[in-house]
């Protein structure tokens, strides 16, 4: 940090007049500052662990349970790690519940419905 002649001047007078050195003088300026600070960014931080964003537990389910998702076919999901949180056919209502849930960041998908046997599908 650079400071005027003048700034410097004010801060050896009053390190002086309180007798103790600058920069003990400037980091008690600045505790209250970096402790408010502190607590600040201690609230960025959340308490609990993040969900993994590849979303492994909720793949390794719809694997583990393909007779489940089979009765699902055409409804909303949401998983949460090994558990299904809600299922229905409206989304914004399993999102809701996934919510209420207290779940912050759900991992919600459509379960498609089976193709017949003599339709096929072209992505386009």
């Amino acid at each position: 940090m650079r400071l005027t002649p003048q700034e410097r001047e004010a801060l050896d007078r009053l390190a002086s007049e309180q007798q103790v050195s600058v920069g003990e003088l400037v980091r008690q300026l600045l505790a209250p500052h970096l402790a408010r600070a502190e607590r600040f960014s201690a609230r960025l931080v959340p308490d609990e662990p993040q969900a993994d964003p590849m979303r492994r537990r909720e793949h390794e389910w719809l694997r583990e349970h393909p007779e489940r998702v089979a009765q699902l076919a055409g409804q909303w999901i949401v998983l949460e790690e090994d558990q299904l949180i809600a299922h229905g056919s409206d989304s914004l209502e399993v999102f809701q519940a996934a919510r209420q849930a207290g779940i912050r960041v759900p991992y919600i998908l459509r379960i498609p419905e089976p193709r017949q046997r003599d339709a096929f599908f072209i992505g386009l």
